[in-house]
This record gives structure tokens, sequence and C-alpha cells, in this order.
């Protein structure tokens, strides 16, 4: 929703703040504004199993993921780039707010994001490491409430300890978290202030098969869900400067993922009207998108802009969260066909926008929209 290509909004944005070609390095790039949709460029989209729309760090609704430490998580297929070694250069930075009492009491602690490993319902999971991991420990602990992120290289003999770093939080409350990783060293940033660094202590790989994952730790044994709310997860494949972790801490919902629509030229504009409470596609919805997707397909550079709506009488989560979904499932439609995530951008728009009284059924209709918006994007 904030963003429309990262890499070309990057190099505007952080210009600005004088980073160079950090934007090269971004793996990716997760606003969760509602879904668990890449928006770095290379689409490594997340698949939701329950988690929740919520109020992020802009206090506004739908700009983050709410998880209820019991059944809720986001799941990335495994992918190369996740995979950092114990010899890699790597920084993850992040916004959550931790709920006091976490519901998964398996363990002494709880998986906010990890990488942990495919095979933990048998004793075969020892073998393996994990790239990264970052967890908060829930009240079973004796150190409850306490942040921990770690990288790990297995349980063979030889393979040395895991490298850890952790800082106390206050849960009911935002945090910016970075695991910066330079040189062998792991540097651990709460809220923009370095609070531990250790020396990497693993001699075995850290890397691993494993989806990662939002909000729990792994598979069968070991489900370790999260309670609370993560916001703006950003992976790269560098170590952050000291400036970067401070822009990154002050200034976390100007990241300039946007689209200017003024600079940008219209080529052709649809509306698709929905039934009371309807976000799926008919036959003749699916016809009239066949336009886009031509063009879509076409060499040339274009994006695809999405608008889903609702008519007035819903709460205003009701209508956030349902105007999304008629805006991702013609996203997802045509990324079915064959079109990359980074040429569509999704909004939710809620009641926001009407068009029309909500005083009979004919009427809501023509709010009970989504507005579809192809624009041919310039050349740089």
């Amino acid at each position: 929703m904030k963003s429309l290509l990262v890499i070309v909004a990057l190099v505007f944005v952080l210009a600005q703040v004088s980073y160079g070609q950090l934007q090269q390095h971004i793996i990716a790039y997760y606003p969760l504004d509602g879904d668990g949709t890449d928006h770095s460029g290379h689409c490594f989209n997340g698949k939701v199993y329950g988690a929740n729309a919520a109020s992020g760090i802009d206090g506004n609704h739908l700009t983050a993921m709410q998880f209820d430490g019991v059944d809720d998580y986001i799941e990335i297929d495994p992918h190369p780039s996740f995979n950092f070694s114990e010899k890699s250069d790597f920084a993850i930075s992040f916004w959550f707010n931790s709920d006091k009492s976490q519901v998964d009491l398996d363990t002494t602690d709880n998986d906010i994001i990890s990488k942990w490993v495919t095979l933990d319902d048998s004793i075969s999971h020892m073998d393996y490491g994990y790239p990264f991991a970052f967890r908060i420990t829930n009240q079973k602990a004796h150190d409850k409430g306490r942040l921990i992120a770690a990288q790990f290289g297995g349980y063979k003999s030889g393979c040395g300890l895991g490298t850890t770093v952790k800082s106390q939080i206050e849960p009911n409350n935002f945090h910016h978290v970075v695991l910066n990783v330079k040189g062998g060293i792991f540097f651990l940033y709460l809220d923009g202030k370095l609070v531990q660094r250790i020396r990497n202590r693993i001699s075995c790989s850290s890397q691993n098969l494993a989806p990662l994952r939002i909000g729990k730790r792994g598979g069968l044994e070991f489900q370790n869900h999260f309670k609370g709310i993560i916001d703006e997860l950003v992976i790269l494949d560098i170590a952050l400067t000291k400036k970067e972790i401070a822009y990154l801490c002050s200034a976390p919902t100007d990241l300039g993922f946007k689209i200017d629509t003024a600079a940008l030229s219209l080529v052709k504009a649809d509306t698709l009207y929905f039934e009371d409470n309807i976000f799926q596609l008919n036959a003749g919805q699916r016809v009239d998108l066949t336009y886009f997707h031509k063009y879509l397909e076409l060499g040339e550079s274009y994006h695809l802009i999405i608008e889903g709506h609702t008519n007035g009488l819903p709460e205003h989560n009701f209508c956030d969260e349902l105007s999304l979904k008629r805006a991702k499932i013609i996203e997802d439609y045509l990324l079915a066909l064959g079109i990359s995530c980074t040429k569509i951008t999704t909004k939710g728009i809620g009641k926001r926008q009407q068009i029309a009284p909500n005083t009979t059924k004919e009427l809501r209709k023509k709010n009970q929209r989504a507005e579809v918006k192809l624009f041919r994007v310039a050349r740089l």
C-alpha cells in the first residue's frame, strides 16, 4: 500500500538522506499493511495465516499486522537470499509491540521473526542451524519480557555456541529493532540505541531450508507463536551505518514508498462493482481485466493501481479490510496470470471516498467498487 517500485522510490528518499546505494541491498520489504506483500520488487510475498490488520506505528488502521499468539503467522517460501551464513554481513529492521502475556507457553520464548529449521518434529533438527531468529521471553521465563536476537550453527559436535544479543523491552509499546551484523560482530539496536554487541561464536553452518516465518517459530513440535503487532520489516544483505539506523528509527513512516500519480500518464481506468460484503470476482469482471493484463505483459513500463472501496454503513475497520480484499482479489488474479508483483499496487480506501448516497441498495452498490487505473511509467 505504501509502495510503487521500492528501488525507484528509495533512490529519491535515500538521496535526501545521502545513503548512496543502500537501495540495491534490500532483499525484502514488508510494510505489513494488512497483508504479507513484499514491496522490494523481488516478489518474496508471504502467505497470511490468521493474522489481521492493525494500527501500526503511524497510528492508522491497516498499516501493521496483529498476531493472536495462538495460531496466527505469515510464511514466506525458502529462498537463498534469506540464508545468511555465519560469515555474512546483513541487517534486519522492524517495529514490534509485544503483548505482556504471551499465550503459547510451550517453551520460555516466542518467535517474532525467524528462519528456524524445518524438521523440528524429530531429533534431526538438531543438526541444523538458523541464520536469524528474534524472540521474546514469556511469563514462563525467569527474565520475561526480554528481546533475543540470535544466529545458531546446530548441535553437532564442535559447532560451538550460538550467537545471541538481547535486551529488556517494555511490553504494550512499539519498539524499533535492528540486528546489524558486520565483520563477524553482532550489534543489537533498540529504539535507535546500541544495547549489546558480541563477536560471532558460530563455527558451523547457520543455513537451512526452512521458510521465513513472521509471528511463529517452526513446524510441528515447537510453534512458539508471538502475541502482538509487527510493522515495517526490512531485510538487507549489507550492514547499516549508524546514520541509516537512526533514520529508520526516527522516520519509520516516511520511507517514501508511494506513487506520484501526477507524474505518470493515465492509460485507462475502469471500475468493478461488488454486491454487499462480496469481494470475489465474477466471470464478467475477469473479462474486464483482460485489457489490463495485456498491457502489463508488454515490454514497456506500465503500472496498475487498484483501489478498493465499500459503502458507508459498516464500521471503519470492517470497511478497511473489505476494501483491501476487493483490491487484493484483482491483484491475485493478475499475479496468477503471470504478471509481476512489481507492476501492481493495491490500496484499501474503506468508506472514505463515497460517490453516492447510501440510502438504497442500488446507490450503495456504486460505492461497493474497485477502481483500476493503468499508468505508463516514465522512463528514467
